[in-house]
């Protein structure tokens, strides 16, 4: 990529600044951009934009303004990550600041790079450097397909897993309830044998069952407050897979608990 600027005395005459017509391209490549220029990534989020002195650049062809500058220089801003604008190129020269959709080129020689020249090749060959861009997109789509497609059976694993322990924590917890009901239906016929010297040790029983049961509801929200604590401690990092995983692991320990609440109540009260 070499050449030169086109100037006012190549034509002997005045005429405006035009991205397409003040370069005259040399046929062989020279250098990789990265060589040429330092590139740096734009750093303020247009939403977080407050209105000032100097400019702030965007994708869009009409430049806005902020409150505060990070350069102040000759430089190329390259958008990047606007999907209509991609591969637009702006000349700055003074105290601006990017968005984050756009990357700043800086010559990394200035005395050796005529930035106008640049700006003039990039505009001018936008369509082909749109084209190789997609091109890599698409190449690195297929390299994440592997990625994309062991992330897809996880979460199906994970929503099958979730949709089981749900059933279970369901039986467990409405499942006492209806046990309540029914030894709280029968309660006379043990009550009215606490006064049979014969048959008292039937309505003891039955009293420590329903204690039991009482405690057992204790017990579940015991478990249950557990279980909040330990999901509200899982750190949210950038894998988000563990995290996931972490919690399933948390779930099955409470479905695990929940049915060890009967036995462990039963074992308190010497309930048969």
């Amino acid at each position: 990529m070499t050449g030169r600027v086109i100037t006012e005395a190549d034509f002997d005459e005045n005429y405006d600044f035009h991205p397409y017509s003040y370069y005259e391209e040399d046929p062989a490549p020279s250098e990789e951009i990265g060589r040429i220029f330092n590139l740096e990534k734009g750093a303020v989020q247009s939403s977080k934009r407050e209105e000032g002195e100097y400019d702030f650049i965007t994708a869009s062809d009409t430049w806005l303004t902020h409150n505060e500058y990070t350069h102040d220089c000759e430089a190329l801003i390259f958008v990047f990550g606007a999907g209509g604008s991609l591969g637009k190129v702006h000349y700055v020269n003074g105290k601006f600041v990017t968005s984050d959709l756009c990357y700043v080129l800086t010559p990394k020689n200035p005395k050796k790079v005529n930035l106008k020249y640049y700006y003039a090749y990039f505009n001018s060959r936008r369509k082909d450097i749109v084209r190789r861009l997609a091109r890599g997109t698409n190449k690195k789509a297929i390299n994440d397909i592997g990625p994309l497609f062991g992330m897809w059976f996880q979460s199906m694993l994970m929503g099958i897993i979730t949709w089981v322990l749900t059933i279970c924590i369901f039986i467990v917890v409405y499942g006492r309830m209806i046990e309540i009901y029914m030894v709280t239906s029968v309660a006379p016929i043990p009550m009215a044998s606490m006064m049979n010297r014969e048959w008292g040790q039937m309505g003891q029983n039955y009293l420590r069952s329903l204690f039991a049961l009482g405690f057992q509801a204790f017990l579940i929200m015991v478990c249950v407050a557990i279980y909040a604590t330990l999901v509200q401690n899982i750190a949210i990092t950038d894998d988000v897979s563990s995290a996931v995983w972490t919690c399933i692991g948390y779930t099955v320990l409470l479905c695990f608990t929940l049915f060890k609440t009967s036995s462990l109540a039963k074992s308190v009260f010497n309930a048969h």
